[in-house]
């Protein structure tokens, strides 16, 4: 199932309307920011990383009770959500031993004036003062996108179209029965609107107070076919999220889209950065077979990094997931942050930066999906650039420039990016070949079997089904994922994955 995310634009809302959406969503930031600090102090109870279930258990009734202040009943299942997701991707970060910070919407008053003043002490140069303080600025006047959690006729989020019209628009309740702000009737121009969603529901016409806004939508062809797809299918509409963007409101709506038949692999293809061009590829059948090496750029953006947008990110990965469709190909990618791929050389630097290359990575993933290819496989970006093929040497020695790599073991020579994407394509294949290694001790009559990376340990009687003993408890270990860190996961996958357990392992005496 692969879910795209349809950005549709709120049509010029009146200044009461705009006045409502802006009033739910410092409302819900409020909340959000009081509830994430009344869980603070609760988090530290959890020995290991909390489920999600275990998270929304701790947002009781008591807790839930606090935040009426803020008037956000009806957006308190959504609440629950947005937290349980934003405190397990935090505290992944810190179980994975990364530095980061307790998540918050926006900066605190006490906070944006400790901020400012480190500013004013700093800067000298006035327009790096005003460029930082425009910064501070936004993050301290930040509104968190309100998440509608559901997408239904009475409540949270719906869409409705006008056939008359051929328009759609959106139902929003962000709205308390008593508020202020509720309006009364519900307007001749909605009178003739249909609910994209089972059965001939239209809009009724009352004059008692309404919790819900109607607003009409804008959008351009691509988000329009999808939109006609709802209508004949509403069971793709999940999630939304209300946005404000430059003094402009979105509605962020998550659909289910279908995929193309599956495409049988026939290769493995390296996507990485370039120095050259913005993305260099690789295509193998295996160690001795490549079929295709080419650089992915258009040449006015390549030299014009500034031109490297959205669209542009959107264009090569359409380009790449074209190339795997004709090959038939597995893609494989690195992700960059904790570690880099190197490939910078001097003054020499790869036309993607980071983050450039990591949302690349993103948008190839859904749309290989999308194409009938299996989910791209994303690994560490370490030694792609420096790994002799050959030999195994490993070495920034075997760097020679910016395009020449030469290994100082063997003198295998070659152009650095083709190097690198064919040994990002075949890591894999390394990985599958390489076995786990698990040391054997023997002494009175017992035999010990241990992997530290795994923290596996099991001790059985020296006789001739002690190896069979260990095969089965080692089954019942990989079997068992809870809790556990991300590299300890990998081997367990690894392992769980090969026909026969025998096939992965290798056994030294120590």
């Amino acid at each position: 199932m692969v879910i795209k995310t349809v950005p549709l634009k709120i049509h010029r809302p009146s200044a009461r309307k705009r006045r409502t959406l802006d009033d739910a969503l410092a409302r819900y930031t409020l909340a959000f920011d009081r509830l994430l600090q009344r869980l603070r102090p609760k988090l530290a109870g959890f020995e290991g990383p909390p489920t999600r279930f275990a998270l929304q258990k701790l947002m009781d009734k008591d807790v839930m009770r606090e935040l009426n202040r803020y008037d956000v009943q009806p957006f308190k299942d959504a609440l629950k959500m947005d937290v349980a997701s934003t405190l397990l991707s935090y505290l992944a970060r810190v179980s994975a031993g990364k530095t980061a910070s307790y998540p918050v919407a926006r900066l605190s008053d006490e906070t944006f004036d400790k901020r400012f003043g480190v500013l004013c002490d700093v800067y000298l140069n006035g327009r790096q003062f005003h460029r930082e303080y425009e910064r501070l600025l936004k993050k301290y006047s930040a509104l968190r996108p309100l998440l509608f959690c559901r997408h239904d006729v009475k409540r949270d989020y719906s869409l409705w179209y006008n056939e008359a019209n051929k328009r759609f628009y959106a139902k929003l309740y962000l709205l308390n029965s008593k508020s202020p702000l509720a309006l009364h009737g519900t307007g001749a121009e909605t009178s003739a609107l249909r609910y994209v969603g089972p059965g001939e529901t239209r809009l009724e016409e009352s004059m008692r107070p309404r919790r819900y806004i109607i607003l009409p939508l804008s959008f351009g062809k691509w988000q329009e076919r999808h939109l006609e797809m709802a209508l004949k299918n509403p069971g793709i509409l999940k999630t939304a999220q209300l946005v404000k963007r430059d003094g402009e409101y979105y509605l962020n709506v998550n659909m289910v889209c279908p995929t193309a038949g599956p495409i049988r692999v026939r290769s493995l293809m390296g996507v990485a950065r370039s120095l050259q061009g913005c993305l260099a590829v690789g295509l193998h059948e295996h160690e001795h077979s490549e079929i295709y090496f080419g650089r992915v750029f258009s040449s006015e953006d390549a030299y014009e990094p500034q031109k490297i947008d959205n669209m542009f990110l959107h264009r090569l990965a359409n380009e790449v997931v074209r190339l795997a469709s004709a090959y038939g190909s597995q893609i494989i990618l690195y992700t960059l942050g904790e570690k880099n791929d190197l490939l910078a050389f001097e003054d020499a630097k790869p036309l993607l930066n980071m983050r450039e290359y990591n949302l690349l990575a993103d948008l190839v993933s859904y749309k290989a999906e999308l194409n009938g290819l299996p989910r791209p496989i994303k690994i560490s970006p370490a030694r792609v650039f420096h790994t002799c093929p050959v030999c195994g040497s490993n070495s920034r020695k075997n760097r020679m420039n910016r395009e020449l790599f030469l290994c100082t073991g063997c003198g295998y020579i070659r152009n650095v990016e083709e190097l690198g994407a064919r040994n990002l394509a075949l890591m894999i294949r390394t990985y599958e070949k390489n076995r786990i290694v698990f040391k054997t001790t023997k002494h009175e009559g017992s035999i010990r079997f241990t992997n530290a990376i795994l923290g596996f340990e099991y001790e059985s009687p020296l006789d001739e089904y002690a190896f069979d003993r260990f095969l089965e408890a080692l089954r019942q270990s990989i079997a068992d994922t809870h809790g556990i860190s991300k590299q300890r996961l990998s081997i367990h996958k690894k392992l769980a994955r090969l026909n026969d357990v025998r096939d992965g392992i290798r056994l030294v005496e120590s």
